[in-house]
């Protein structure tokens, strides 16, 4: 599908209907990655290795490099948690939105349509890292952190302007992003 304006309007506006923040299209080119950003899921989070859809379970930054080739923009955007977070936890209504979104993009004809959320998986109490077969395979997707994405430096990229938060217990906006064509 080609990029134009009324493509793009149309893009940003599901988006919006979805109830994204700020939402903007983005070339892949401007997605960076990096190796470090799993190192700093491996020796850093307390859930490591607790959740299919974060290390060591989820796809390395050199699979999430040549699937980056595959596409040629995205939609990136923030999206606030409707209620209940708790420290960096955010609860599962922000990943029905993102799969609802990326069904909505896939349903106007971008077949390639890929979503991808941020930080750790709170769909399940418990994940079930044993069976390697999620409950929730509708509706769970990958962590960009999790494939190697540096999100602070992509989203800075695309105008964003991200602070880390020095309390964990302070609200925060959600980053998401669905790769388009």
């Amino acid at each position: 599908m080609t990029s134009s304006p009324s493509d793009t309007g149309k893009l940003l506006n599901l988006a919006l209907e979805s109830g994204m923040v700020d939402p903007k299209i983005i070339r892949v080119n401007k997605i960076v990655l990096g190796e470090w950003v799993r190192w700093k899921c491996r020796y850093g989070c307390p859930d490591y290795g607790l959740w299919l859809k974060c290390p060591p379970h989820s796809p390395t930054p050199t699979e999430t490099r040549v699937l980056l080739g595959e596409y040629r923009r995205a939609l990136l955007f923030h999206i606030k948690p409707e209620s209940g977070y708790t420290g960096t936890h955010v609860v599962g209504n922000v990943y029905k939105a993102l799969s609802d979104l990326e069904r909505k993009i896939f349903l106007n004809g971008y077949r390639k349509a890929l979503a991808f959320g941020g930080g750790e998986c709170d769909l399940c109490e418990t994940c079930c890292v044993e069976s390697g077969a999620c409950r929730n395979q509708q509706v769970a997707r990958p962590s960009m952190e999790a494939c190697g994405i540096d999100v602070f430096e992509t989203a800075r990229k695309a105008g964003y302007k991200l602070t880390i938060l020095n309390n964990k217990d302070v609200p925060f906006m959600w980053i998401g992003m669905v790769l388009i064509d």
